[in-house]
């Protein structure tokens, strides 16, 4: 009598793994193509001129006579800020813009008016404690100037 061949289900295993691996890489190689991606804008030379102008901002801020100074003063529950550049005859008009990473929600922002030596307090009472991004964007004498910062309340 002959004996029944038995299956070897291992090749079948194989195969099917193979088919649905190549068959799901086909798949997100068509959605890919199907999607656009447009990595330039139409009006990039703008924008990179505009972000240029950030840059020198930001490089006239880091001088050592113009660089702000923040500097936070648990006593009073604030943020001290110090101008040590400005020129007492100067026009001078800026804000400083509080970031809550965490909550959005939290955001504020404060006209800059420092007093005749440069200083200006900003009362962080109210405010969730943490982390937050204080962006500060000020002009003098024509010039405009963009400073960054990190500060734990």
């Amino acid at each position: 009598m002959r004996e029944k061949k038995k299956i070897e289900w291992w090749p079948i295993g194989i195969i099917a793994a193979m088919l649905t691996f190549m068959g799901s890489v086909l798949f997100a190689v068509s959605i890919m193509v199907g999607n656009e991606v447009s990595l330039t804008s139409e009006d990039y030379y703008a924008k990179e001129i505009a972000y240029q102008e950030e840059i020198d901002k930001s490089s006239r801020a880091l001088s050592d006579d113009r660089k702000p100074i923040l500097r936070r003063v648990a006593e009073l529950d604030a943020v001290e800020l110090s101008f040590p550049g400005r020129r007492r005859a100067s026009t001078f008009t800026g804000k400083a813009t509080f970031f809550r990473p965490s909550d959005p929600k939290q955001d504020f922002k404060v006209a800059l008016d420092p007093d005749a030596a440069g200083l200006q307090a900003i009362s962080l009472s109210g405010r969730s404690t943490g982390l937050w991004l204080v962006q500060l964007e000020w002009s003098e004498d024509s010039l405009s100037y963009y400073h960054e910062q990190q500060i734990i309340h």
